[in-house]
């Protein structure tokens, strides 16, 4: 059976109907999808012309239609030289709104304390997906933003890969032999069969109900019944004992990769297996298989290739100014997205002819992706950390909920949902619904809290005033005050990714923990005045940190905080040193001084420059790596923004005296606490509904709603949708009466060819912001299939 699918949109090829409101400026496509495949089947995407899927500024309540005009009508043509065909539709935003802000999804978001190692997306929705660390935990989401913990498969083994069967379903690849299964969200995890084997084990794919599994010691394992029962291959020809990545394509074929970055293919269910050799040697961690002939690998120094036949000839390829790429992800010999060890996320859509980079999403190393086809993707690492990605884009708007009256000074975000606050006299609150509402908590202090930080999923320190240190294992809810061997006012703490904590304050005190907190132990004190003090602490890696603070103060250790040197700027600003950020490996410094001075090292340290654009912040505050150059700092009332590593910096929000009390889990949601004890939360991207789902034409001033009408259709084309008749008929107008509906994120069948042939169908596209819908640009993607045989 010939079948093929013409992804449009987001990762491919696209077709976006935009809408500004208020005075936005205009947005338009000018994109033209024309493919050919190997069924025969063809698509062309003839919405080119601007009035055909772009609103212009359209005000609240009043209600707007694409073009409905010959030539610039939005008209898809599709069919087949030789079977028949369907065109399919659907919403591929992955966020079940019709439009949503316009702006970058991406998100980082730390759920967990451990490593991340493996991220896998359920095949019939790409809101479901589950994950796995490397403490034998898992976590799942079954909203494609938020993250919930869900039992541990192998608890303390370590699990490598994971598959996502279902949104209740998965499967783990952990340590010593175990592969375990759950098919109630997590909650319970048993066996998924006897491996016969004590070695790791690091892969799993599946492929229908083809599961493949591999390790160490050369270790196989396939199962042809959805995991009910297991055979081992006799492997013949397989000479690589640790195996690290398995893609299965069905049961008779698969692709594994092994030691010394060799790649091999069986096409007889592993009896037998041929090395698949390519001209690069370097050391390759990322694997797609497409199919039994497209296959993906990503490498060192920025390599990707791709074969198109089975391995026999394969395509060299360089990603710009990327190196060790880690994870790839691809939907057919086009279209591939790829990160690596620098948290860099590169995408391709014409089969890496050119890349397009993914800037501002994470520093953190990313160690494997996962894609669904209709656009949501997910990618884990180091640093506890998960991204996501339905469309691409962001939104910053904010809402004022409490005032209690403090002085709020740290907020700690563990996921979309726990957040936990502390401030003046020993304020502390707790949320558990992203920072809608508050619950305030005893401490057990009347100290200032300064600092606050999760050291586990339901642990978290935080440090104040007069040695104060107190912890909660009952994620804020409640607090024991724990023993410091300082008097002094403690003002920051951070820890690395080996567990280890750094605390700084007064006297230029640094305080080290290697039990979470439990004990301390005092590296550094010096200085008699309140003015030398340290503001605040970062860990760059294991034995690396730096902290600033007071008269230009700015300390690095190399030994993981047992001693300290003291470097200079070079530049004599007066200035007290108040943040300091750095990327991962160490080489960029950014720090934030109370006059809002910024400086930069771009060679980790050896030189320093006054950023060109610093110097007008405003009291400054904090400063934050976000990963690939881009940057945010908190000053005295506003938020500002940098993608060029301070180059240059754009003011994101003005508001209302701010203070140091800030954090996120990800662009979209982020918690703000300032003086007088206001918390601003920041909202996720503002939507309109689908038409019928949240209003109608005659709802739609309230309601708001966006919706797609079946103008016309024509050559051999049959219409499964309704063709407009009403009021003028063949234009499709702002009415009830006219056939409009939604476009929803499950295929539709639009229109359907008989035999070979080709026809096509005239789409309008309508819309109605509601009397509230705040301004800003609006986008509405979709997704075009035509599937053959229909």
């Amino acid at each position: 059976m010939w079948f093929a699918r013409l992804l449009a949109c987001a990762l491919a090829c696209a077709v976006i109907a935009g809408v500004m409101i208020a005075s936005a400026p205009a947005a338009s496509s000018n994109l033209v999808v024309t493919m050919n495949v190997t069924s025969s089947t063809s698509l062309t995407d003839g919405c080119t012309a601007p009035s055909a899927i772009n609103f212009g500024t359209v005000q609240p309540t009043s209600k707007a239609v694409t073009s409905t005009s010959a030539g610039t009508v939005c008209r898809i043509t599709f069919g087949s030289s030789n079977d028949s065909s369907r065109l399919e539709v659907r919403q591929s935003d992955g966020l079940s709104t019709a439009m949503a802000s316009s702006t970058s999804n991406w998100s980082e978001s730390r759920y967990t304390e451990r490593m991340i190692s493996a991220v896998d997306v359920v095949p019939t929705n790409g809101n479901y997906a589950w994950a796995v660390d490397n403490w034998g935990g898992s976590m799942r989401t079954v909203n494609g933003s938020s993250w919930n913990l869900s039992g541990d498969p192998a608890s303390g083994a370590g699990c490598n890969g994971v598959i996502a069967v279902a949104m209740d379903e998965a499967w783990a690849a952990c340590n010593g032999g175990n592969l375990r299964k759950t098919t109630n969200g997590g909650t319970n995890w048993v066996s998924g069969g006897a491996m016969g084997t004590t070695s790791n084990l690091h892969d799993i794919s599946q492929a229908g109900a083809a599961f493949w599994v591999v390790g160490d010691n050369a270790t196989v394992r396939l199962s042809t019944n959805s995991g009910s029962t297991w055979g081992t291959p006799t492997n013949n020809g397989l000479t690589d004992s640790w195996l690290g990545d398995v893609e299965a394509v069905s049961a008779s074929i698969a692709y594994v990769a092994g030691d010394n970055d060799y790649l091999w293919k069986t096409i007889n269910g592993g009896t037998d297996w041929a090395r698949v050799d390519s001209p690069w040697n370097g050391g390759c961690d990322g694997l797609d298989a497409v199919s039994a002939l497209i296959v993906w690998r990503s490498c060192d120094g920025g390599h990707v290739e791709v074969t198109t036949n089975g391995g026999t000839s394969w395509t060299q390829l360089a990603v710009p100014f990327a190196w060790s790429l880690a994870a790839i992800e691809a939907t057919d010999a086009l279209n591939a997205v790829t990160a690596g060890y620098d948290g860099q996320i590169w995408r391709t859509t014409n089969g890496g002819t050119n890349w397009i980079r993914e800037t501002g999403v994470t520093a953190n190393e990313i160690r494997d992706m996962a894609q669904h086809s209709g656009g949501a993707t997910y990618g884990v690492g180091n640093g506890r950390m998960i991204i996501a990605s339905p469309d691409y884009g962001d939104n910053w708007a904010y809402q004022d909920i409490s005032s209690n009256g403090h002085a709020w000074m740290d907020v700690a975000m563990r996921d979309g949902n726990a957040a936990v606050i502390v401030g003046g006299d020993g304020s502390v609150a707790t949320s558990g619904d992203g920072g809608v509402t508050w619950t305030n908590r005893t401490s057990g202090t009347s100290r200032h809290l300064r600092a606050v930080m999760w050291t586990s999923p339901t642990t978290l320190l935080a440090v104040g005033d007069a040695g104060t240190v107190l912890r909660s294992t009952t994620s804020g809810t409640s607090w024991t005050t724990l023993a410091a061997p300082t008097p002094e006012d403690l003002l920051e703490l951070d820890r690395s990714d080996d567990g280890q904590l750094l605390a700084v304050g007064t006297r230029e005190t640094i305080l080290r923990s290697r039990d979470g907190g439990l004990t301390w132990t005092q590296h550094r004190q010096t200085g008699t005045t309140l003015l030398d003090r340290l503001n605040d602490v970062e860990w760059v890696d294991e034995r690396t940190a730096y902290a600033v603070g007071d008269g230009e103060r700015l300390l690095r250790t190399t030994d993981s905080g047992t001693t300290w040197t003291e470097l200079t700027t070079g530049i004599n600003s007066w200035t007290l040193f108040q943040s300091i950020a750095a990327s991962p490996d160490g080489q960029q410094l950014f720090v934030l001084g109370t006059w809002g001075e910024a400086f930069r090292s771009l060679d980790g340290g050896a030189t320093w420059a006054l950023a060109p654009s610093a110097g007008s912040f405003g009291r400054g505050q904090d400063i934050t790596w976000h990963g690939s150059g881009f940057l945010t700092a908190i000053s005295e009332g506003e938020v500002l923004v940098s993608s060029n590593s301070l180059a240059s910096v754009s003011s994101s929000l003005q508001a209302w005296s701010l203070s140091r009390a800030w954090d996120a889990v990800d662009p979209t949601r982020m918690i703000m606490g300032s003086d007088g004890g206001r918390i601003r939360r920041m909202q996720p991207p503002a939507s309109v509904p689908d038409y019928g789902a949240g209003g109608t034409w005659a709802t739609g001033p309230t309601n708001g709603m966006f919706g797609v009408c079946l103008q016309s259709i024509g050559g051999s084309a049959l219409a499964d949708w309704t063709v407009d008749a009403a009021g003028t008929a063949n234009k499709c107008e702002a009415l009830d009466t006219d056939p409009w509906r939604a476009v929803t994120t499950a295929p539709s069948t639009a229109a359907h060819l008989t035999g070979s042939g080709s026809g096509f169908v005239d789409l309008v596209f309508g819309v109605t912001p509601a009397a509230t819908q705040p301004p800003g640009t609006y986008l509405a993607k979709l997704t075009f299939d035509v599937i053959a045989p229909g």
